[in-house]
């Protein structure tokens, strides 16, 4: 476990449930180039999918949900997002800084963009996957009310301790504090709690 890993392990606290393993080696199935940085792995692993401040959502591979079936359906998520980001360019608010054309294009096109979360914003995160080892893929935000995008230089795991501890300078924009620190909200087999347990700071 890296330091980042370590703080963000810090900062949550215990898990709150045992969720189900993620068979991560059938990834390749949906795609071969699909793969997944090892801090999100052992995020999912050790938390499930789960909401911060009940604005950002980390979305863990499920065996069956809205988009489909297991690995396939991260795809099929991307490719949702990325309609929307292209709709968006297309009809911008702000035509003096917003081109036409996402400056990235969405997994799984070569060095794309994969998803992994988004916010009750409309904010959209995810892994810049350029690198060949996942564990070099940057977080990339894209602020949809703002339509401005930004690159971070680092992992989900540094990623999230940053935005938790304020030090991420668009803060602001993606968590409120209010409610519970974090809640599981899933995992591979689609499980969620009707009254989650909590973790405050």
């Amino acid at each position: 476990m890296n330091a980042a890993a370590h703080r963000l392990a810090e900062l949550l606290g215990p898990p709150t449930h045992h969720p189900a393993p993620v068979p991560w080696e059938l990834a390749p199935e949906a795609h071969p180039d699909l793969r997944f940085p090892s801090d999100y792995r052992r995020l999912i692993d050790t938390y499930g999918s789960i909401r911060i401040r009940e604005d950002l959502g980390i979305h863990g591979p499920s065996r069956k949900n809205f988009y489909g079936e297991g690995f396939a359906a991260v795809i099929a998520a991307t490719a949702d997002v990325g309609d929307q980001v292209e709709y968006v360019h297309e009809q911008p608010k702000f035509r003096k800084r917003t081109s036409p054309t996402p400056p990235y294009p969405m997994f799984p096109a070569p060095g794309g963009l994969l998803s992994w979360g988004g916010d009750t914003f409309g904010n959209y995160f995810f892994w810049l996957t350029e690198d060949q080892d996942p564990d070099n893929w940057p977080v990339v935000v894209w602020f949809q009310e703002i339509e401005v995008w930004d690159v971070f230089d680092g992992g989900l795991a540094a990623f999230l301790v940053s935005l938790l501890t304020g030090e991420y300078h668009m803060a602001d924009e993606i968590l409120m504090d209010r409610g519970r620190l974090w809640h599981f909200t899933g995992d591979w087999n689609g499980d969620a709690p009707r009254s989650p347990d909590s973790r405050e700071p």
